[in-house]
């Protein structure tokens, strides 16, 4: 416990632990071959991140991997009738262990569980259509 005194009472004040979580999201526009996974795991050694939820990765099939430095990659699908969508997160190999729950729901919405201290974090990555699809094509937020 940190102590301070004030001039006329003793205070003191439990330490608080403090845990920071880099999250990043990007729109990857297609990681459908594992050239493009690889030139994608190449780029994020440049930044600093725990988290990267990734969105419109155009995948025919899931993918579950650890890279060889330890990198988590998890990847959904897109649309069995379409080209677009698909889901995914890369996952920093700090983190890994604290994994409790990966899930990839469907071609638009994934989450992470962690275990971070004694709290859990649920981190939820999303894809949407942009404003050039149709309309009909829009009206997911029912689905959702």
């Amino acid at each position: 416990m940190d102590v301070y005194q004030s001039k006329r009472t003793k205070l003191t004040r439990p330490k608080t632990r403090k845990t920071d979580l880099r999250i990043c999201t990007f729109n990857c526009r297609s990681v459908a071959t594992d050239n493009r996974l690889a030139e994608l795991l190449e780029e994020t050694n440049r930044i600093k991140y725990d988290i990267i939820g990734l969105s419109e990765t155009k995948r025919s099939a899931e993918v579950h991997m650890t890279n060889r430095d330890g990198t988590g990659v998890i990847l959904g699908k897109r649309n069995n009738s379409s080209v677009s969508g698909g889901v995914g997160f890369i996952i920093n190999k700090s983190l890994m262990p604290k994994i409790k729950e990966i899930k990839i729901v469907n071609h638009r919405i994934g989450y992470i569980t962690l275990q971070v201290n004694k709290n859990q974090c649920t981190i939820i990555q999303g894809y949407a259509p942009t404003a050039e699809y149709e309309e009909k094509n829009t009206q997911i937020s029912t689905k959702i």
